[in-house]
């Protein structure tokens, strides 16, 4: 999909946006983008280079999330009036308003569109929160790139024998050495993912031993435990707009 620059009209509506989720939370005190602006004249030159930069990777990913949220055939103007529709209550504001930040505070552009789609999916659908939404927004705001795609991993490897809705700790060694995947990285993102809550950390027990009634005795020969994890409702929505991204040849 070629990449789609912010207009003057989808500005425009992006601002109605903001009015609108300020008038439904009450700001009225904010710091003003002037009075920044201004501060930022007064200072040095570097922090004048610094603050350029942060607006153009700020401006990148906000386009990247309007990437996520258009739809083909559609133009995006239409997705953000859609949008300002689905803001109609304090809650829906609040949301809303708490995934810009998450956009602009994200650790990946990839995640920016991710998330797009996300709201894509919530404004098309006119659906209402719910807790697996905000789990899986608040764990898109935290991921690198590098952890989109060690979640694609899992997702493979689950892919490999579709019964099974679970995936052992001992298998991403195996078909990350397979795949010459970073199996370093592949652990950190478990980690991550099971404090995300978007991955559920299951342990199972096995024991080798041997009772003799006669004696009144118990053997135990062998025990080990293995650890296996299974994917959340919040998990397997980030994966489902994961590949829905992907699909659209937003994640290369």
């Amino acid at each position: 999909m070629k990449e789609e620059m912010v207009g003057t009209s989808e500005r425009n509506l992006a601002q109605e946006v903001i009015k609108r989720i300020e008038v439904l939370l009450g700001n009225a005190n904010d710091l003003s983008l002037k009075d920044i602006k201004g501060f930022g004249e007064d200072v040095s030159t570097v922090f004048r280079i610094a603050q350029g930069a942060v607006q153009l990777i700020s401006q990148k990913k906000f386009e990247k999330f309007l990437e996520g949220i258009s739809q083909e055939n559609v133009p995006t103007s239409v997705q953000i009036e859609k949008l300002m529709s689905y803001i109609d209550n304090e809650t829906k504001a609040e949301f809303i308003s708490n995934t810009f930040t998450k956009v602009l505070m994200s650790n990946s552009t990839l995640a920016c569109a991710i998330i797009g789609s996300v709201i894509k999916k919530l404004i098309n659908e006119q659906q209402q929160l719910s807790h697996e939404y905000l789990i899986c927004i608040r764990a898109l705001g935290d991921l690198f790139d590098k952890d989109i795609e060690n979640i694609l991993l899992f997702e493979a490897i689950l892919a490999r024998n579709p019964k099974f809705k679970s995936f052992y700790y001992f298998t991403v060694k195996k078909y990350s050495d397979e795949n010459n995947h970073d199996y370093l990285s592949a652990v950190l993102t478990l980690e991550k993912c099971v404090s995300l809550q978007v991955l559920n950390r299951n342990f199972e027990s096995h024991i080798d031993a041997s009772i003799d009634g006669e004696n009144d005795s118990f053997d135990l020969h062998s025990s080990s435990i293995d650890e296996y994890f299974a994917f959340t409702k919040s998990g397997l929505l980030l994966i489902d707009h994961i590949k829905r991204v992907k699909s659209a040849n937003k994640i290369i």
